[in-house]
């Protein structure tokens, strides 16, 4: 049965708390980028949060809106919850102990447990895992045991002791071979063959091998002699958390990690020139995606500059095509490379960057189109257009110029519009309201300033005199973004001189002395305390922002006032 099933037929009571019309403008969104059907709208419509990674962001902002005012009390995440994702939770229940087949690291499992709990929001918190294998009970054990201990060594050490580790299982050398084996030979650094149990292998290989890229990349400087190589190499890592950790490792393992990153960037350096490691470094990828990326420079570069070029001048049919062309190539290069493409992927593609909503472009298929999108066009083609863009500008092989990355926002953003592009860039959380916004009231803006001008114009103020404007289902969403920016809240900090009155509780300290003026929680305006936290009295002037800056104040020369600076929107 399903989940829905048991709640309209009164197994379950309903599951959000309060009327339904707080969750109308995130439901509106989640409908939007992901169509009605799709299992995180409904869930949604229950009152529960889903929580994924893939998921578009702004649905994901509504998402967290919506927890951080407390209005869903039931959340499933991915794990999302374990990077970053600032969610607290009375009692939190593990689906499983394993991910892909693997038990879940000490470290990931603490982290998310830690989410139950949390100092100044519950006295206490619940971790449990339902699970009726018989060794659940010694894993569950094992897991809190060791979660309570972590690994301080150095990242980089980590790293470089997990490659060595896969290296001596696929070679079955001995220490002194594997030594032998990294140093000079190319043959070390091909990935290992997939198999059916471990059916990534290859692709895990290389992420972790760009991870090692990317950090020899930041350590040393690119023009450096391959001669000097390994003392340059002890050098920037004298007296570091590599050091010291690999002081504590045996003999066998410290052997092991010196010769794997010096055989590594050995091999990067003899296989290149300086030229190539500063953009391959400047692009974010590793040695192997540079290579690929040099061999296919001369046409990734054209078919980049002609969607540039197209998306500017308003030739979107061209761009499309360039970009697409440019995306057959990428998609044959790793970490470019999807898993796997839908049947009339272009199409797709095609419909996106025009702007069509997911309604009509899922064809019923919402949850399959939205992972295309969102995992392939968004996060790989993108990465992909700016990885080509930032190495050939590095390398002098194109020239940065104004429509630079105009590709790249296009496919983001799912609109050709450069002005309806920027305003789901800077939060508008709706595609339709968008491009219905600039088609109507055709703005020119190129930053914040001039979004935040266009925002205050006639045009704009006489449209939005319709309630539902831009459409219905976006009306409220677009009048909360525009109160954010009129607001300030997404505009930069000034620091703005400031006397003001106060209204003293005790007698005031000496004119000059340093105090401090906090947000109070017996009245709006901001209060003014001793060094030590003592209340002293209350500002009656003061901007209307004041709990999001800061101040730096005194007491005035006249013994009733405040003077300093307001840092703050």
């Amino acid at each position: 049965m399903k989940f829905s099933n048991f709640i309209n037929k009164g197994f379950l009571p309903s599951l959000l708390v309060g009327s339904s019309t707080v969750l109308t403008d995130a439901i509106n969104i989640g409908s939007e980028w992901l169509g009605a059907n799709h299992p995180a709208v409904g869930c949604l419509r229950l009152g529960v949060a889903v929580h994924h990674g893939q998921l578009p962001r702004p649905f994901l902002r509504a998402i967290e809106d919506l927890l951080r005012k407390q209005i869903l009390r039931v959340t499933i995440a991915s794990p999302t919850l374990a990077q970053g994702l600032n969610l607290s939770a009375t009692t939190l229940l593990f689906h499983s102990l394993f991910r892909a087949g693997k038990l879940v690291p000490a470290e990931e499992f603490a982290n998310v447990a830690g989410r139950a709990g949390r100092a100044f929001v519950d006295v206490e918190g619940q971790v449990l895992c339902v699970d009726f294998k018989a060794e659940l009970g010694t894993r569950w054990n094992g897991l809190v045991q060791a979660a309570r201990f972590r690994d301080l060594r150095s990242g980089l050490l980590q790293l470089v002791l997990a490659l060595c580790e896969k290296l001596r299982e696929r070679t079955e050398f001995s220490v002194a071979q594997v030594v032998e084996y990294v140093t000079g030979n190319a043959a070390a650094w091909k990935p290992p063959e997939n198999t059916e149990e471990e059916p990534h292998r290859a692709r895990d290989w290389n992420a972790e091998l760009a991870r090692l890229d990317a950090a020899l990349l930041s350590l040393v400087q690119h023009d450096t002699p391959v001669e000097d190589l390994a003392n340059t190499l002890d050098s920037a890592l004298a007296s570091s958390l590599w050091q010291r950790s690999l002081r504590r490792e045996d003999n066998e393992s410290q052997a092991l990690a010196t010769a794997l990153l010096r055989g590594r960037a050995g091999f990067i350096w003899r296989q290149s020139n300086a030229t190539q490691r500063r953009g391959y470094f400047s692009a974010g990828v590793s040695f192997e995606t540079g290579r690929l990326l040099d061999a296919n420079a001369s046409t990734l570069n054209q078919l980049l500059l002609e969607a540039n070029t197209a998306f500017t001048q308003g030739r979107n049919d061209e761009a499309i095509a360039a970009v697409l062309a440019f995306a057959k190539i990428a998609f044959t290069i790793e970490p470019f490379a999807p898993d796997d493409l839908p049947d009339g992927w272009e199409n797709i593609a095609r419909d996106w960057i025009l702007g069509r909503s997911m309604a009509d472009l899922a064809g019923g298929m919402e949850a399959e189109t939205v992972a295309f999108i969102d995992a392939v066009l968004v996060y790989r083609l993108v990465w992909a257009l700016e990885a080509v863009r930032v190495r050939a500008s590095v390398t002098g092989e194109i020239d940065e110029d104004e429509c630079a990355g105009r590709a790249a926002l296009a496919v983001e953003t799912g609109t050709p519009d450069y002005c309806a592009a920027l305003l789901i860039q800077f939060g508008v959380p709706s595609r339709i309201a968008a491009i219905k916004a600039v088609r109507d009231c055709a703005p020119s803006f190129t930053d914040a300033s001039g979004l935040r001008e266009w925002l205050r114009s006639e045009l704009v103020t006489e449209r939005m005199r319709d309630p539902k404007w831009p459409t219905a289902e976006t009306a409220s969403m677009w009048r909360e973004f525009c109160d954010n920016q009129h607001n300030g809240a997404s505009g930069r900090w000034d620091i703005t001189p400031f006397q003001a009155p106060v209204a003293w509780s005790q007698p005031p300290p000496k004119p000059g002395t340093v105090v401090r003026v906090l947000p109070d929680s017996i009245t709006t305006k901001p209060a003014v305390y001793s060094l030590d936290f003592a209340r002293l009295g209350v500002m009656e002037k003061f901007p209307k922002k004041f709990s999001e800056g800061v101040f730096l104040a005194k007491v005035g020369n006249d013994g009733k006032s405040m003077v300093g600076e307001y840092f703050g929107p």
